[in-house]
């Protein structure tokens, strides 16, 4: 038994055919039969009943093909392990990313990547944003997805480069009794009374450095805070919370994935490759 017998036993489950399976292996179909021959001798049962009209998997067939599958998949795993093994890093990357920003697109990104790159060893690091980019400037990580609000510059842009992931609105984030929470959307005028919980710890009117923190707040308050979209997907605080959007407010919230320039790690510049075709 081999992995192109399993191949073209796979195939010729799918499709049903043997012409249609030797075309999608770019074989021919006198290889499809001898190699299914061979694998049925080795078995000792028959995977199929053939006849000139109609070709469907004996019930033998049928459980076969599921251990067929999951050892076509461990090889292609394995395939793929000895391809990061011969890379310099064995394929490790270190990504760094600011608190609070979990719910944005950044789990999307990384999940894609990790589908197609099952064994690479992907580290994370959580912190503030001034922590996390010292990290990375540091060497202590691999890229960093951060942010920024409106025209706020990239640090240590002759260091870095840096890519843009996504731009998100904000939105005003209340207790549902707060007497705004009514309103379908509000604008800077409603809100420039209000009590503002910010998470900037260089800001006059700090009060947390935590979501988490931050939502508790607001759930046992009247205060407000102005948040970009994503957080509405805090799904353990909408039981208190209500998100309204924030009309005629030009600044949105910039998410980028920054990295040293010089940087030689191969994992890296795979994940920017897939980040890249995303975004396409």
């Amino acid at each position: 038994m081999n992995i192109q017998q399993l191949k073209c036993f796979v195939e010729v489950s799918k499709t049903l055919n043997f012409t249609k399976a030797s075309q999608n292996l770019f074989i021919s179909q006198t290889a499809v039969s001898n190699h299914i021959k061979h694998l049925e001798e080795t078995l000792g049962f028959h995977l199929f009943i053939r006849n000139k009209k109609h070709v469907q998997l004996t019930q033998q067939g049928k459980i076969f093909l599921k251990s067929a599958l999951k050892v076509l998949e461990a090889n292609q795993e394995c395939y793929q392990m000895i391809q990061y093994l011969h890379h310099e890093n064995f394929g490790q990357l270190r990504i760094g990313y600011l608190k609070g920003i979990e719910h944005c697109i950044m789990i999307k990104n990384i999940q894609n990547f990790y589908q197609h790159n099952k064994h690479m060893d992907i580290q994370l690091y959580r912190d503030s944003r001034q922590e996390i980019e010292e990290l990375l400037k540091n060497h202590k990580v691999d890229c960093v997805f951060t942010a920024r609000v409106g025209h706020d510059p990239i640090p240590f842009e002759d260091q870095f480069d840096y890519l843009h992931i996504y731009s998100y609105p904000f939105v005003v984030a209340m207790n549902k009794n707060h007497i705004l929470s009514s309103y379908p959307s509000l604008d800077y005028f409603d809100i420039k009374n209000q009590t503002h919980v910010i998470m900037d710890t260089s800001h006059p009117d700090f009060k947390s450095h935590d979501l988490d923190t931050l939502f508790m707040h607001l759930a046992i308050s009247q205060d407000t805070a102005i948040l970009a979209q994503f957080v509405e997907d805090y799904y353990a605080y909408q039981k208190y919370l209500c998100f309204l959007p924030l009309k005629d407010f030009s600044q949105q919230f910039h998410i980028y994935l920054i990295w040293h320039k010089n940087s030689q790690n191969k994992s890296l510049n795979a994940f920017l490759q897939s980040i890249k075709k995303e975004k396409e």
